[in-house]
């Protein structure tokens, strides 16, 4: 049910994703339970996106297909050149792995189906709806079984067996919570604008930092995310965050910071608020500590954190050195790597442009296109007889030291 394809074919957002798929997954399973399924099973795939099989997955997409053909022979490269050759897991946080993941699963539903079991699914979020306890015991013995043929396993810390009144709890909690805040919100804006407003008004009340407004988005948040043994629900967070971010409020600045340690999966997103509300000094040592500790180990998330580095003037001295460590260091995902080079080549100092003009000897030439954008501005001189020379060794670097000349 997850990541519909738009239908705008046009658009640059190739699926729709959000609260209102989320709704659309609760509202269907209420519907089950309203048809005489007394009993609910729910569960997740562990670290999903890591463990997809690339063979299984271009054979599914083969039947789609009914033939073998160049994109899937390309896409196959693509994946191995990813994962290191592992053969198995595909990257997270893009439209692409989304609807690779989505596709992944597919037969698994036909024999879910043909077990007779009533499911639905999001992604890798399963609920299996039963008449009986019995019956839902067997039917997650069947999930387990099903998963683990496809090299996947099912999260036992998060598969439980609810009955009807349990379920709807749980499903109605997100939701809830999000329509008593929208609620909130439309009062205040009515309030404010003296009669119904419209969606352009709400955006513009959100976006303008409307006092009364904010504090209804601030309350939530801190009714919801204020205090340390709260469990962490992903989808609420999203939604408050994302609002708050357009508000420039700064309420959710230290749960966030923190965040980086124990979510390291939501950093995207930590980021974006980052960079709508400004860090201070103070909060932007706190980060920059972060980066520097050991408990740093994610490259997709050190990625992420190098997006905001770029809206920084100055870098300090353990931020760099750990940058120059990246760059170096050819066990890291090239993102990662890239991201650094870059960030070196233009924000570093003549030592830092040294150490990543040194790389380009033995860099593959991917890596050499970054290494000549990400020095575009050393001494004219120097740059253009380099440049000359590396133009001359193929098309691509060639485009390269083209681009390199214009964005200077």
């Amino acid at each position: 049910m997850a990541y519909p394809l738009s239908s705008d074919h046009s658009a640059p957002d190739w699926i729709n994703s959000g609260v209102k798929e989320w709704r659309e997954f609760s509202r269907k399973s209420i519907d089950k339970l309203d048809c005489g399924f007394n009993w609910m099973v729910s569960t997740d795939v562990v670290a999903f996106y890591d463990n997809i099989d690339h063979a299984r997955l271009l054979s599914t997409l083969r039947e789609f297909l009914r033939q073998d053909c160049t994109d899937l022979r390309l896409l196959r490269s693509c994946l191995r050149t990813w994962s290191h050759g592992l053969e198995k897991g595909i990257p997270q946080g893009y439209s692409a792995s989304d609807i690779l993941a989505k596709a992944y699963l597919f037969s698994f539903d036909l024999e879910i189906r043909q077990a007779g079991l009533e499911h639905l699914r999001y992604v890798d979020d399963l609920r299996l709806f039963c008449s009986s306890e019995q019956s839902a015991r067997a039917g997650l013995a069947t999930v387990i079984r099903l998963l683990h043929s496809r090299g996947l396993a099912a999260n036992s810390a998060k598969s439980t067996i609810l009955d009807r009144n349990q379920a709807v709890a749980k499903i109605n909690d997100v939701t809830t919570a999000i329509d008593r805040i929208q609620k909130e919100l439309r009062q205040e804006i009515e309030e404010e604008f003296d009669g119904y407003p419209t969606s352009s008004d709400v955006l513009q009340m959100i976006e303008s930092a409307d006092p009364a407004e904010v504090t209804v988005l601030e309350r939530a948040f801190l009714e919801y995310f204020g205090k340390p043994s709260q469990a962490f629900n992903k989808s609420l967070f999203h939604f408050l965050l994302r609002r708050l971010g357009r508000a420039k409020s700064r309420v959710a600045v230290d749960f966030c910071i923190d965040a980086l340690f124990h979510h390291p999966e939501e950093t995207p997103d930590l980021v974006d608020y980052f960079r709508a509300v400004t860090l201070s000094s103070d909060e932007t040592e706190r980060v920059f500590g972060f980066l520097s500790d050991d408990f740093a180990i994610y490259d997709y998330q050190l990625y992420h954190l190098c997006r905001w580095l770029e809206a920084l003037e100055n870098l300090p001295d353990r931020v760099r050195a750990r940058l120059r460590n990246w760059c170096e260091d050819g066990r890291r995902d090239p993102c990662l790597r890239h991201a650094a080079i870059l960030l070196l080549g233009r924000k570093g100092d003549s030592s830092d442009r040294e150490c990543v003009f040194r790389l380009y000897v033995s860099a593959n030439e991917k890596t050499r296109c970054y290494i000549i954008e990400a020095l575009r501005d050393m001494e004219i001189a120097r740059r253009n007889s380099w440049y000359a020379e590396a133009g001359k060794q193929s098309p691509l670097l060639q485009r390269a030291v083209a681009h390199g000349r214009r964005s200077a």
